[in-house]
């Protein structure tokens, strides 16, 4: 029996689409502590997705991912945090070791590719999410469950008001159906419910409700996500110039209540200190540090904002850049979505609102070192993209093979692998992490090269992966060459040989299922592209 052309595609986005949506529920519920473990499962997660993906984009010889302004402005942290491991991660000089060897600057630096890899996950997989009720109430619900949970904890005190922002924008994604749909996403699926008007009514009664527990487990951050939304809400009303009243009300009414709460004596974040030096410390901010004017620093650790650790680790300038970064996305969402209809602007505005409010999160009290927060970043930043339209144009695939590669040679030299290390440890508590990382590397290395050039021609995605092999032997050289202590293992190389070789077998089923596939089932010409991803 003939198979239609797309089945394979079709079957596999569904799985790597439920894959994601389970990553980001279990993880939005439970890994909000930041543990070790915790870490791991996020690692793994973001892993498995990452490789299904690959597999789908490969049948469906996508060779494209979606852009997304805010990756320019991770590009701040990670190039200053990337010029500090090699000041601390490795040196032909025997001793010239500092604090750990470089593992708490590549641990942020694989910070920031986790939440890369969540923003591109949520754009190329959940796309349509936003003219979907019932995946952006599920989301939505969890988020808020989430920092229910973590506030009723009383040993959980250090991320109770991160954790809160989390929920309070998890309210903004529950809210966001709520909004009357336009004619575009009325084209695109999403059609009113015939109950609406109740749905309206017992959706607002439950997201009143969430405001209120949150409120109660931290009042600190029902002042700020106030004062945050309202400043979102009068900035988009004036962005929107038409229909906007309602917005300046009641943008106007939640910046006065955020003032009259911080009045009251609800406590607040510190003030940050940007004293120490232009470009950060690196990890060094995280010992005693001494600066060149003799000024001792008082180091930095997992319960300090994460505004703070940035400007100490990556400096003033550097943190500054970053948060601009961020407000000026948040902007371009809301000029962007100026240009469609009132039902756009609305759900727009609630996911803007939404990834302000993850981003405080991360910039908050323990935000940078919570799982959970990346999740919420990369969903709601991914999503507020795409329900302003801005995601629409490709961008060449190749951009993920230099990240994947820069961050995988990046832990190969330096002396210590930091989080990624110490994560696995802590879900594999077994010998031989070392190669069973090189196996992993391996194996998303060969896919990715594969996907990029074999998609089209077999004989060109297994020279793909016989290049990824040789690949091994070159970072060993480098490795050598580059880092301390560290020697040629030719064990190493074999178990990323192992990692390549393994991934022969996924790709040569996506390519021997795809050409399964027959035109006689459907009657139709041979497609130029996947039907479900267009």
């Amino acid at each position: 029996m003939a198979i239609p052309i797309g089945t394979t595609s079709r079957q596999l986005g569904a799985l790597v689409r439920w894959m994601y949506l389970a990553v980001i529920l279990l993880g939005l519920l439970t890994w909000w502590w930041p543990d070790y473990g915790a870490w791991g499962a996020l690692t793994v997660g973001l892993l498995i997705t990452l490789l299904l993906w690959l597999c789908w984009q490969t049948v469906s010889v996508n060779r494209t991912v979606p852009g997304h302004p805010v990756y320019l402005a991770l590009l701040v942290p990670a190039a200053i945090l990337t010029y500090h491991l090699t000041q601390t991660g490795f040196s032909r000089t025997p001793g010239d070791y500092t604090l750990v060897s470089g593992a708490l600057n590549i641990s942020l630096l694989l910070h920031m590719a986790m939440l890369g890899l969540g923003i591109m996950l949520s754009q190329s997989l959940l796309r349509r999410a936003v003219t979907r009720a019932g995946v952006v109430r599920i989301c939505g619900a969890a988020m808020i469950a989430g920092g229910v949970l973590a506030g009723f904890r009383n040993d959980a005190e250090p991320v109770h008001q991160a954790m809160a922002l989390v929920g309070y924008a998890g309210v903004a994604v529950f809210l966001e159906p709520t909004w009357r749909p336009s004619i575009s996403s009325v084209g695109q699926g999403f059609a009113p419910s015939p109950y609406r008007g109740l749905l309206q009514i017992i959706s607002l009664a439950l997201a009143a409700a969430a405001c209120g527990l949150l409120a109660w487990c931290s009042p600190g951050a029902a002042v700020l996500a106030a004062g945050g939304t309202g400043i979102t809400l009068v900035a988009a009303s004036a962005i929107f110039s038409r229909r906007s009243r309602k917005l300046l009300f009641v943008g106007a009414a939640l910046v006065i209540g955020g003032g009259l709460g911080a009045l009251c004596g609800i406590p607040l974040p510190q003030a940050v200190s940007l004293d120490g030096p232009l470009l950060g410390s690196g990890e060094r901010a995280f010992g005693l540090f001494a600066t060149n004017e003799g000024q001792v620093l008082q180091a930095v650790s997992a319960t300090d904002s994460g505004l703070h650790v940035l400007c100490r680790t990556i400096g003033p300038w550097g943190a500054m850049l970053t948060v601009a970064g961020f407000a000026v996305c948040l902007v371009m969402f809301l000029v962007r979505a100026r240009r469609d209809h009132a039902g756009d602007k609305a759900k727009c505005v609630a996911w803007t609102v939404a990834a302000m409010l993850s981003a405080a999160a991360m910039l908050d009290r323990g935000g940078l070192f919570i799982p959970s927060v990346v999740l919420a970043f990369g969903l709601t930043w991914g999503l507020a993209a795409e329900a302003a339209g801005r995601s629409s144009r490709p961008r060449p695939g190749v951009t993920v093979l230099v990240a994947i590669g820069a961050i995988m040679a990046l832990i190969g030299v330096t002396r210590s692998g930091g989080l990624i290390i110490w994560s696995v440890e802590a879900i594999w508590p077994e010998q031989g992490v070392d190669k069973l990382l090189h196996a992993i590397f391996g194996l998303i290395l060969s896919m990715t090269m594969a996907w990029l050039l074999g998609s089209r021609n077999i004989r060109r995605g297994l020279a793909a992966i016989v290049l990824a092999c040789l690949v091994g032997i070159v970072g060993e050289m480098i490795q050598y060459m580059t880092v301390t202590d560290r020697k040629f293992e030719w064990a190493d190389w074999g178990a990323h040989t192992a990692g390549c070789i393994a991934a022969m077998i996924p790709y040569l089923l996506c390519i021997g299922a795809r050409q399964c596939e027959s035109i006689d089932a459907t009657g139709q010409g041979p497609p130029t592209r996947d039907p479900y991803a267009a």
